[in-house]
């Protein structure tokens, strides 16, 4: 019996609930003209009708491979996928998202041009209406580098915002180096892109847009926030940060504006939405970001952004967290009001 050879591209679908939207996704997915794939649908303990969605399409398509687990998280379904995919490169899909039927074929005659380990690609933002994502014409890479500094300065400075993996197609070799922390629920993101940065020989960027990243109501991100959110946070920052001498000397200084950058927004986007019946716990998250400054990890307030100094310092010598808040609040406001005077502009 001959073993199938194994596709180009391993694209790992985990879902949680999701049922209203699963079918979206996976319809995006059978859409592309480029055929050569499997898809690892990881239904991550669902109560609704997302396990019976994943069936159905397992049962439609040989391309399609499912998994039922227990509730485990996100980071944990996708380690169990990236366990058991085939693909010369992983790409990665969540459950409530679309993709344009152009991705993999763009994809992959931009990384056979290249050769690099990571692609990364643009991201179209919706809400009610689905996209267009209009296929680039040419299709070519706007950026690629083969010098391990000046990717490093790069995944520093893009990752702290814009590490959602799904923007990211990788050689399975690199992408297999490194592991989604099971244990965080926010941003695992972009603990993963850090942890995965060093072993990044080369790497090829497209501002074509082929994704369609559905922001809603009830997502991890527009929900509730645990203490334990900011707290295991700042314990992954601590091991990154203690690998700071180990680094390019040229990126150092990016580096640790980075880590230090992230650690304050831990806590402000925790701040910003903190679980109301666990007050008698905010002096924790209070507690543990001090001791980034009392440890010289953090440079207060050298280190914290001007605008933000009035409320983190109320924080740290109050334990209030109210003033952030607020402050998060019309920072919020603001950049809604740019993205939609942008949007404005380009239409």
């Amino acid at each position: 019996m001959t073993t199938p050879s194994a596709p180009v591209f391993s694209v790992i679908v985990p879902a949680h609930n999701l049922a209203g939207y699963l079918s979206d996704a996976l319809a995006s997915l059978r859409a592309q003209t480029f055929q050569d794939w499997e898809a690892w649908l990881i239904d991550d303990g669902s109560v609704d009708g997302t396990g019976d969605i994943v069936a159905e399409a397992v049962r439609q398509d040989a391309r399609f491979h499912a998994v039922h687990q227990p509730n485990r998280g996100l980071s944990a379904a996708r380690n169990y996928a990236m366990r058991r995919m085939r693909g010369r490169y992983v790409a990665f899909l969540d459950g409530d998202d679309i993709v344009a039927p152009w991705w993999l074929d763009v994809a992959s005659r931009l990384l056979q041009e290249t050769g690099c380990d990571a692609l990364r690609f643009g991201v179209e933002r919706w809400t009610r209406r689905p996209p267009r994502l209009e296929p680039p014409n040419p299709a070519r890479p706007d950026w690629v580098s083969r010098d391990l500094a000046e990717i490093q300065r790069w995944g520093w400075s893009t990752f702290l915002f814009g590490a959602y993996v799904w923007r990211l197609i990788l050689r399975r070799e690199v992408a297999l180096t490194t592991r989604f922390p099971e244990e965080v629920t926010i941003k695992e993101d972009s603990i993963f892109d850090f942890r995965l940065l060093p072993r990044l020989s080369s790497v090829c960027t497209c501002s074509a847009r082929p994704y369609g990243y559905r922001m809603r109501q009830g997502s991890l991100l527009h929900s509730r926030f645990s203490v334990d959110v900011p707290l295991t946070l700042l314990r992954r920052v601590r091991p990154l940060m203690a690998d700071l001498p180990n680094a390019l000397e040229t990126v150092r200084p990016v580096m640790r504006d980075t880590l230090v950058r992230f650690a304050m927004y831990a806590v402000v986007d925790w701040s910003f939405r903190p679980k109301h019946s666990e007050r008698h716990r905010f002096v924790e998250v209070r507690d543990a970001f001090r001791a980034f400054a009392d440890e010289g990890l953090l440079r207060f307030p050298e280190d914290i952004r001007p605008h933000w100094r009035p409320s983190i310092a109320i924080f740290l010598r109050k334990g209030w967290v109210w003033p952030m808040r607020v402050h998060g609040l019309l920072i919020r406001i603001f950049l809604k009001l740019r993205y939609l005077f942008r949007k404005r502009e380009e239409a």
